[in-house]
């Protein structure tokens, strides 16, 4: 009995892991990556205008104004769990992320 039982749990396992994969390459990397290029894009060109501006300005120079982009993202920290509630804590057990996102936006 115990292995026909392992058997079936190797199999859900399975079917569930391929089904987060697939769900993962067909629908949320696309969107992912989509989302990040159009992010990236309009960082860029809010960045391009702004310094321009500075420039014209003789505020601050483009090498100054890059140091200061990447000191800031630099200087946050790795996410860090706050609450040490032990209703929450599962140690070393399961944990599940879900995603829901409309499909027209």
């Amino acid at each position: 009995m115990q292995d026909e039982y392992s058997s079936h749990v190797e199999k859900w396992n399975k079917l569930r892991a391929d089904a987060v994969a697939e769900c993962m390459q067909k629908f949320l990397y696309p969107l992912f990556e989509k989302e990040l290029h159009e992010t990236l894009l309009q960082e860029a060109r809010d960045f391009v205008i702004r310094v321009s501006i500075l420039i014209n300005c003789n505020i601050v120079s483009v090498v100054q104004e890059c140091c200061l982009r990447l000191y800031g993202y630099l200087k946050i920290g790795p996410y860090e769990v706050e609450s040490h509630d032990p209703e929450q804590d599962v140690g070393e057990g399961v944990r599940v992320l879900g995603i829901a996102y409309p499909i027209e936006r």
